[in-house]
C-alpha cells in the first residue's frame, strides 16, 4: 500500500519587525499602508474597488493584501470610498469610487486599480475628506477636487470638480481635512496663519456657527503651529503647545467637561477655551475622527470623546471629555483616524490599530472591534503542496508566499518522519511566522481503499463555498467575486465547446452569442466548481 503525505497548515503569531511601515491611513471602511520596501498594502472594504485589486467586491479583506507589484510608493490617504497615494517620483495616483470626481482623473468613472492623476511629478502632501481630495505640491501650492456641496474645495462655489485645480494660487505648509471641511497653516513672513473653509454647521471653521465658507478664509492674525480636523470639529495648536477646540462637542471631543455644540466666535484670548494642560504636539498626519480626538503629548497619544467602539484605545467603551494618555502605549510616530477607527505606526516601524472593525479596516484578520492598540501583521499565504510517498524526495517548500512575503523554512525536509516546519519571514516583511506539519501514515478507509489527499484549509477560503458570479444574466462583463486566487476560468457553450479561457476575475463576454453557458472555475487550492450563466 502506497503511503501518502498529509500536509496540515497551522498559523501562530510570532513576528519580527525592522522599521516595517513608513506610512498608514484609514478611512471609514478601509485602510492603506506603505512598507519600508516601498510596497503598498490595503485592507477592509473593497465594495468600490478601494483596495486596488482590479475588481470591486462585497467581501471584506481583513488582512493586508498587496496592491500591484510596484515598490516605489511613499504616502497614502483614504476617504470614505476612495484611495489616493503618492509615489517616490512625486506622481499622484487614485482609485475607488469616483462619483463626485474625487479621484481627479477628469472623469466620474470608478477605478478598481491605481490610475495616475495629472502628469505632474511634484506632489508632496495628500489628504482625503469623505468624498473629496486636497493636495499640496512640493512648493506648497494647494489643489482640490471632488465633491463641493459645502464649499470644501475652497473654489468660491459649490460645484463638484473631477480634476485638480490651484484656486487663486494659495500655498500652505500644513493641511488637515475633516468630513467636509478643511483647515490649513501658512508660514509667511515669520508667522503661521490659520485658514479654514467648507462645512461650518457646528462652528468647526473657528468663525462661529454657520454659514459655510466656500472660499479659503484666514481666521486669525495670531500664529498657529498646527491644525487637526475631525468630522465636525477642529483643533488649533498654539506655539506654546496649548490647543483651542472649535465645533461639535456632542461626545466631549473638544476636551471639555460638558457635551454641547460650542458656538464660540473667533476669540482666542480666553484661557477657558483652551484644553487643559500644555505641551501638545501636532505632527503632520495626526487626525481625529467621528466625535473623538487624538493628538500627541510628549511621547504618548492623548485621546478623548466618543469611545463607543474602543476608538480611544483605553481598553473600554466609556466616553470621556477629559484628555488623557493611552496607558502602556507610547512612541507613536504616525496616527490616522477616520470614522471610529484608528491605525498607527510606532517608532520601531510596527503597525497597530484599534476601534471600529466592521469591515476589517483594522487589518488584524477579524471584524472584531478592538478596545486598545492591536498589533497588525501580514499573513503569508501558501498554496497547498502536492502529497508524496515515503521514500520519495518531497518538493522544496516555497521561499516566497503567494502574497509576496519572502522567508526561510526550518528544519531541513525529512522524507520519512512527521515533522513541523516553520516559515520565518525576512526581518522587514512585517509578517507572521507560519508552521506546516507534514505527517506520514497509511491513509486507508474501512473498505481497504486508499484515501484521497487531504489538507487542512484553516487559512484558505474555499471557493466552493465562498464565491459569486454577477451579473447573471450578463451582457458584457462577467465578475467573479471571491477572496482567494484563481488558477483558471473556462467557459463552455451548451455543446461542450470551450469558448473562453482566462485567469481573471473579470471576463469580457460581449462577443459571445446569447444563450446558456457553463463556467468552470479552479482556484489556487485546486478546488473546482461549475456554474451556469445566461448571456443576453
Amino acid at each position: 500500500m502506497k503511503k501518502l503525505v498529509l500536509i496540515v497548515f497551522l498559523f501562530f503569531s510570532i513576528t519580527t519587525y525592522s522599521q516595517c511601515w513608513v506610512d498608514v491611513a484609514t478611512g471609514y471602511t478601509h485602510s492603506l499602508g506603505v512598507k519600508s520596501d516601498g510596497t503598498l498594502w490595503a485592507w477592509g472594504s473593497n465594495y468600490y474597488g478601494t483596495l486596488g485589486q482590479g475588481y470591486a467586491s462585497t467581501i471584506n479583506v481583513t488582512s493586508p493584501v498587496r496592491v500591484g507589484t510596484d515598490s516605489n510608493w511613499s504616502k497614502v490617504s483614504v476617504g470614505g470610498k476612495h484611495s489616493v497615494a503618492i509615489k517616490t517620483d512625486g506622481s499622484l495616483w487614485a482609485w475607488g469610487s469616483n462619483q463626485y470626481g474625487q479621484l481627479g482623473d477628469g472623469t466620474n468613472t470608478n477605478r478598481f486599480f491605481p490610475v495616475q492623476i495629472s502628469t505632474s511629478y511634484n506632489w508632496g502632501v495628500i489628504e482625503c475628506g469623505f468624498d473629496f481630495t486636497v493636495a499640496l505640491k512640493t512648493s506648497g501650492a494647494f489643489y482640490s477636487w471632488g465633491r463641493n456641496n459645502n464649499g470644501q474645495l475652497g473654489r468660491g462655489n459649490a460645484l463638484d470638480a473631477n480634476a485638480p485645480l490651484n484656486f487663486e494660487s494659495y500655498f500652505f505648509d500644513r493641511i488637515s481635512v475633516g468630513y467636509s471641511h478643511v483647515a490649513a497653516i501658512s508660514y509667511l513672513n515669520g508667522g503661521a496663519w490659520a485658514y479654514t473653509w467648507g462645512n461650518n454647521e457646528y462652528g468647526q471653521l473657528g468663525t462661529g456657527v454657520g454659514p459655510n465658507k466656500s472660499r479659503i478664509t484666514q481666521i486669525s492674525t495670531d500664529p498657529y503651529a498646527g491644525v487637526v480636523c475631525g468630522d465636525g470639529h477642529t483643533l488649533f495648536l498654539k506655539p506654546d503647545g496649548t490647543v483651542i477646540a472649535r465645533g461639535k462637542n456632542t461626545k466631549g471631543q473638544l476636551g471639555y467637561n460638558y457635551s454641547s455644540t460650542i458656538n464660540w466666535t473667533i476669540n482666542y484670548s480666553s484661557t477657558s477655551e483652551l484644553i487643559p494642560g500644555s505641551g501638545y504636539t501636532m505632527l503632520q498626519g495626526v487626525s481625529s475622527g467621528n466625535e473623538f480626538t487624538a493628538i500627541f503629548k510628549g511621547t504618548k497619544l492623548w485621546t478623548w470623546g466618543n469611545n463607543s467602539q474602543g476608538q480611544l484605545g483605553k481598553g473600554n467603551t466609556l466616553n470621556t471629555s477629559n484628555p488623557s494618555g493611552m496607558d502602556g502605549f507610547s512612541s507613536w510616530t504616525k496616527v490616522s483616524a477616520k470614522g471610529n477607527s484608528v491605525v498607527a505606526i510606532k517608532t520601531d516601524g510596527t503597525l497597530w490599530a484599534w476601534g471600529n472593525n466592521t469591515s476589517g479596516q483594522l487589518g488584524d484578520g477579524t471584524t472584531t472591534h478592538r478596545l486598545q492598540p492591536t498589533s497588525i501583521k501580514i499573513l503569508p499565504i501558501f498554496a497547498p503542496i502536492d502529497p508524496s510517498s515515503i521514500g520519495t524526495t518531497m518538493t522544496v517548500l516555497p521561499t516566497t508566499s503567494l502574497n509576496g512575503i519572502s522567508g526561510t523554512w526550518s528544519p531541513a525536509l525529512n522524507n520519512s518522519v512527521t515533522t513541523t516546519y516553520t516559515f520565518t519571514p525576512t526581518i522587514d516583511a512585517c509578517a507572521k511566522n507560519v508552521t506546516i506539519t507534514i505527517y506520514f501514515n497509511d491513509p486507508i478507509n474501512p473498505n481497504g481503499e486508499e484515501l484521497k489527499y487531504v489538507s487542512s484549509k484553516d487559512n484558505f477560503s474555499s471557493l466552493l463555498s465562498d464565491f459569486k458570479l454577477f451579473p447573471n444574466p450578463v451582457n458584457d462583463v462577467l465578475n467573479i467575486e471571491t477572496n482567494v486566487g484563481i488558477q483558471s476560468v473556462q467557459i463552455f457553450n451548451i455543446h461542450g465547446q470551450k469558448v473562453i479561457s482566462s485567469n481573471k476575475k473579470q471576463i469580457i463576454v460581449f462577443d459571445l452569442p446569447a444563450g446558456i453557458y457553463l463556467v468552470r472555475i479552479q482556484d489556487v487550492e485546486n478546488n473546482i466548481v461549475t456554474k451556469k450563466i445566461v448571456i443576453e
